[in-house]
Order: structure tokens, then C-alpha cells, then sequence
């Protein structure tokens, strides 16, 4: 037990916008994996290999902010979170999308797939936080 609660108090003390860089991050490289494999192993255009990747990412991205970054919330987890999470994400896809067809010619598949990351960060935080996992307000 004592175990747990010291994991409970660390996990309490990382703050949330660490969490979500995390859990990004963590997307992040299984994105460029499997764009990565679908280009290269595949032989996939970048821009489909982008959206199979991406979409895959944003399940998997879901998953661990809902019950890690963004756990305290008290809302259940529906069918509606998960599709207002994804249309928000299908958002981020388009901008990913964009950055990728505009310097996939200039800088090649994995540098424009990097580029296209850092530019939905913000885009995805923000929904996530405020709209998709916001905290839920206490009556009285």
C-alpha cells in the first residue's frame, strides 16, 4: 500500500499541462512510427499516411488523458466524450494535414510530420482542457 499511495502522491504533484506534453509526446511517437512505417514500409503518400497515423494516435491520446492527464474529472466516460474529442482532433488532423502537404516537398515526410506536431499542440490542449475534459462545477 504504501506503494500506491507514494505513486497517488507523485502523480498528484506532475501539473496537467506536463501530463498532456507527456502523453503527446508519447502519441507523438507512435504517430511518426506508424506514419513512418505506412511511407516507408508501405509505401503510402504522406498525406493518407497522415491521416491513418493520426486518427490511430487520437484513440490512444484519448485512453491516457482521460485517465491520466485529466482523471479528477468527475464526468462518466461516454461514447459523446470520445466523438467530441475526435471531431475536435479531426481539427488538429486538418492542421496537421496542411503543414504536412505545404513542406513535405521542401523538408521531406519525417521533418514535415515533426512540424505538423508541434503546430496542433496548442489547438489540442486547449480543447482538451476546456471544452472536451473540462472539470465539472460543484453545486452549492
Amino acid at each position: 500500500m504504501p506503494l500506491i499511495a507514494e505513486v497517488a502522491r507523485l502523480n498528484a504533484a506532475i501539473p496537467q499541462p506536463l501530463k498532456f506534453a507527456l502523453v503527446g509526446a508519447f502519441n507523438a511517437g507512435l504517430d511518426v512510427v506508424m506514419f513512418a512505417g505506412l511511407v516507408y514500409g508501405l509505401a503510402l503518400p504522406p498525406v493518407a499516411a497522415n491521416i491513418i497515423s493520426y486518427g490511430l494516435a487520437i484513440i490512444s491520446s484519448f485512453l491516457l488523458n482521460r485517465f491520466w492527464t485529466f482523471a479528477d474529472i468527475e464526468k462518466p466516460v461516454t461514447a459523446k466524450q470520445f466523438a467530441v474529442y475526435a471531431g475536435l482532433n479531426s481539427i488538429g488532423l486538418g492542421i496537421s494535414t496542411a503543414v504536412i502537404w505545404l513542406l513535405v516537398g521542401l523538408i521531406g515526410p519525417i521533418p514535415a510530420k515533426i512540424a505538423s506536431l508541434a503546430a496542433t499542440y496548442v489547438w489540442n490542449y486547449s480543447t482538451s482542457r476546456f471544452i472536451v475534459f473540462r472539470p465539472t462545477p460543484q453545486n452549492g
